[in-house]
């Protein structure tokens, strides 16, 4: 069982003698690109996931509710991902699907109209404080479509969105956007 262990720590390039053990029965979700690797016995139903950042993709997010049927809260305020998110939003309600499709990312939406009231869509950011921000428009062709409050603030265009801080509400015990 050992070599087990420190074979997979030398895969994983974990240091044969730290104490880290690697998790067992990982799965990913969501696309290669936009996806994550969790512990499959890590959410169950009465879990609240919040997502922050949204873009073009978010198969993560909505795997998360179609694999655990938890509840998930995505944060994003930019234009990119409030449009991708209603037409996702639209398209299930529709009993239609949506896939994407680039040279990374094949990758069909397999959340069911039944599960949409477990998945909300704050339009709103994550930041230290309540205010608006600059996030600069990508200028590198269709590739890239997120705005950025770091890149492409050489190319000077961008729009000012709102942003809050993400505090903790006891009386819950669950996470709130002040």
């Amino acid at each position: 069982m050992q070599r087990i262990k420190n074979l997979t720590k030398r895969i994983l390039k974990i240091h044969p003698k730290s104490n880290l053990t690697p998790l067992k029965d990982i799965i990913q979700l969501g696309t290669k690109v936009h996806g994550y690797f969790i512990p499959e016995n890590f959410l169950n139903s009465s879990s609240l996931c919040y997502c922050v950042g949204a873009g073009e993709d978010i198969s993560f997010d909505t795997e998360l509710v179609h694999h655990f049927n938890c509840d998930v809260v995505i944060l994003d305020p930019a234009p990119e991902g409030i449009n991708h998110f209603n037409l996702l939003k639209s398209k299930i309600e529709n009993h239609e699907s949506l896939s994407l499709n680039n040279l990374e990312t094949k990758f069909t939406y397999r959340i069911k109209k039944e599960q949409l009231s477990k998945l909300k869509f704050i339009e709103l950011g994550v930041w230290t404080e309540a205010t608006m921000i600059k996030f600069y428009k990508p200028n590198i062709g269709d590739y890239y479509v997120s705005h950025s409050i770091e890149l492409f603030k050489e190319h000077g265009e961008y729009i000012e969105v709102p942003v809050d801080r993400f505090v903790e509400y006891h009386e819950e015990t669950r996470p709130y956007i002040d």
